[in-house]
């Protein structure tokens, strides 16, 4: 009975131990292994582009929008390397042919991969799911630069500063989102010959904050 009673406690807590770990949420490291959400922290931080409200955590190491910037795009800088960015977009026109603006594609994902033929790179795509809304994260580079074909703000022209393209000395991890009939883009830019170690997962664990409201 003695032996009996010592081992039923044992396995409920390797039971309970399993389940947990069934259910712990995970994220994506540099090289797209999965580990472990950490506890979210970092300073709120909260804007609208072009009518589509967002929230996150901001991590320590991401500085805070410098003032000025756009209603439709911002940026949030590394504090060690203001090279390293993680960006938010929300496209009202692309530039695809780099002379004038065109009507935002219906199917954003697809649009990014008819660009393969002028010199994007897609070396990763997975669905994604953040606040409920599905979406789909893909790195992206580029062998040539494309200047405004990631998009620009509403009001916005090729030339202007928030028309947000990919220059061949990037690395992106760009997650896209429908949200409110609008497509929401929130990505991280690195260099793509010396990426900043752990700057991928800093931009993973802050992504897992954001609500779309």
């Amino acid at each position: 009975m003695t032996s009996h009673r010592r081992t039923l406690p044992l396995a409920v807590a390797v039971m309970v131990a399993v389940l947990l770990a069934g259910c712990t949420p995970t994220v994506s490291d540099d090289r797209g292994v999965l580990k472990p959400v950490p506890s979210r922290t970092g300073a709120p931080y909260s804007v609208t582009l072009d009518g589509v409200h967002l929230s996150l955590l901001r991590p320590a190491t991401l500085a805070p929008p410098a003032s000025g910037q756009t209603t439709g795009f911002v940026s949030l800088s590394s504090t060690a390397n203001p090279t390293d960015q993680v960006r938010l977009l929300v496209p009202a026109t692309v530039c695809a042919a780099g002379i004038s603006a065109t009507a935002l594609p219906s199917d954003y994902v697809a649009y990014l991969h008819t660009l393969t033929a002028v010199g994007l790179t897609i070396k990763g795509e997975t669905s994604i799911s953040i606040d409920g809304v599905s979406g789909t994260q893909l790195n992206l580079g580029a062998t040539t630069d494309l200047p405004g074909v990631l998009g620009q703000s509403r009001g916005s022209g090729c030339t202007d500063k928030d028309s947000i393209g990919v220059t061949a000395d990037e690395s992106l991890r760009v997650a896209v989102f429908p949200v409110q009939n609008k497509t929401v883009l929130v990505w991280a830019a690195t260099n793509a010959q010396s990426p900043t170690p752990g700057f991928f997962s800093t931009y993973q664990k802050m992504l897992q904050t954001v609500t779309f409201g």
